[in-house]
């Protein structure tokens, strides 16, 4: 595949500045399996980054996100990602964070997280979705530290609900478990006390979200059974809020990896979380 035969129906959505994660989910759709390759975090320079984007930069879509492998508050380089892919587009590409949250008490999470907030006051960043679930740390995460940490999360957030969008991403791999999911955020609404404008500015998202691929395809057996193909950015209603200037209708959507590598595959809307991890659907671009 040649860059000078696609770039006409060729919109690059993913850009790579970090490959592993130790949030360990059980049920993840990227990884299979639990081993350390997988949990080992490696990441690359910010010059790395800009010489990666620099070449690709007038092929970036409007939304761009980080390939579902790993957690923007466990490395520094998301930030940096989100401010290039800013910079080299003239403000026309923004990148967008989709996240487990913070670790409660993390202090080296805190501060990234303050970096991501102070980009999103500035309008880098224009969305935070916080995936909400019981399946860090392999689905055995303290019930009581699980719902600290996405509470401190939602506290750091609220400052910036009037100037960004922040969604919350329910997600159970089982209907039995989302009653779960649904108590534990209910318990964090009240706890936080936010006002009823706060409230009302904060985005929820219910839709089934996990794909047959990783280990929620693999691991759970039969309570993944209902898995379904889904998008990448868990939230119905962003993408309802950009379709008249991004309608997603182009042929092949584009990835750059960590090596600067571009590569490309058949662009199907509702279906990119589990077309992204499928190493068989990517073929790598000769840009000549």
């Amino acid at each position: 595949m040649y860059l000078n035969d696609i770039k006409g129906s060729f919109q690059i959505e993913e850009a790579e500045g970090a490959v592993g994660c130790s949030e360990a989910c059980a049920f993840c759709g990227a990884y299979p399996d639990f081993s350390p390759e997988c949990l080992r975090v490696r990441s690359i320079t910010r010059d790395q980054l800009e010489q990666n984007l620099r070449r690709f930069s007038s092929f970036l879509a409007l939304v761009v996100t980080t390939p579902p492998r790993t957690e923007p508050l466990q490395t520094d380089v998301f930030a940096d990602l989100a401010e290039i892919v800013n910079v080299q587009t003239d403000t026309r590409s923004s990148l967008v964070a989709i996240s487990h949250g913070l670790r409660s008490k993390n202090k080296i999470m805190e501060q990234r997280l303050e970096r991501i907030i102070g980009l999103m006051e500035e309008g880098v960043i224009p969305l935070f979705v916080l995936s909400m679930d019981f399946a860090r740390s392999r689905g055995k995460i303290d019930p009581q530290k699980n719902l600290e940490s996405y509470m401190e999360t939602l506290m750091m957030l609220q400052t910036v609900l009037k100037v960004a969008r922040v969604t919350v991403s329910l997600q159970a791999e089982s209907p039995e478990a989302m009653v779960k999911v649904e108590k534990m955020f209910a318990e964090i609404l009240d706890r936080l006390g936010w006002t009823e404008e706060e409230m009302a500015l904060l985005n929820v998202d219910r839709r089934e979200s996990y794909t047959a691929s990783g280990r929620a395809g693999v691991a759970g057996g039969a309570t993944v059974a209902n898995s379904a193909d889904c998008d990448i950015i868990p939230d119905a209603g962003y993408y309802d809020l950009v379709k008249a200037d991004w309608p997603r209708t182009h042929k092949l959507r584009g990835m750059i990896d960590m090596n600067g590598r571009l590569w490309a595959q058949e662009n199907r809307p509702g279906k990119v979380y589990g077309d992204s991890v499928d190493k068989s659907r990517w073929e790598m671009v000769d840009v000549g």
